[in-house]
């Protein structure tokens, strides 16, 4: 079995934005592959919503946590004790604000490399032993770039807020024709 997390931050405030990333992404995903009819579980015990599936005859959990970014890795240790899913079955998919917008990268461990969500995961499972697909969510006009300009990145202060703004409608129609449709390809990729 594996567990696929989308990593973002409850309520409408937080919807579209770029740090939702995640959660935009895995709603995709379970709409390409269940339909746009597919609800969404809810576990207050576990803080997260969830929906099972299978890709390539493979159960998979789709999984979002409800306990905001800096404490994903409650929702998720919880359900991995619940399942007893090994940490090398778990996919995290989450926005990456070094990285030009749209650009995907996927490697199977490292560090958080300052990411609030992953950091409370790895935390939490004791491990860092786990796949990371994240999605690149910089300002588009830096986006041939290979590294975000050190003057766009100097205060934590500034990324915040850039991360915590809505996608464009140009930037949402890339997502939904381009970007997400690669994140379902990398998934089944993992999987098999």
């Amino acid at each position: 079995m594996f567990l696929i997390i989308g990593l973002g931050n409850p309520g409408l405030k937080y919807k579209k934005t770029r740090h939702n990333a995640g959660f935009l992404a895995v709603d995709f995903v379970v709409e390409k592959l269940l339909g746009k009819k597919a609800k969404w579980n809810k576990s207050k015990k576990a803080k997260t919503e969830y929906i099972w599936s299978k890709i390539n005859n493979t159960e998979v959990e789709f999984l979002k946590p409800q306990t905001f970014m800096n404490n994903s890795g409650e929702a998720v240790k919880t359900i991995i004790n619940y399942y007893k899913i090994e940490t090398k079955n778990i996919i995290v998919i989450y926005d990456e604000f070094d990285l030009p917008f749209g650009k995907i990268r996927v490697r199977q461990n490292g560090s958080s490399a300052g990411h609030n969500g992953i950091k409370s995961i790895i935390q939490h499972l004791g491990t860092d032993n786990f796949w990371r697909m994240r999605i690149g969510v910089s300002n588009p006009e830096y986006s041939g770039q290979k590294k975000i300009p050190t003057d766009l990145i100097k205060l934590h202060n500034g990324a915040s807020k850039f991360i915590l703004k809505k996608f464009s409608r140009q930037e949402q129609k890339e997502l939904n024709e381009k970007i997400f449709p690669e994140v379902i390809e990398k998934i089944q990729e993992i999987i098999k």
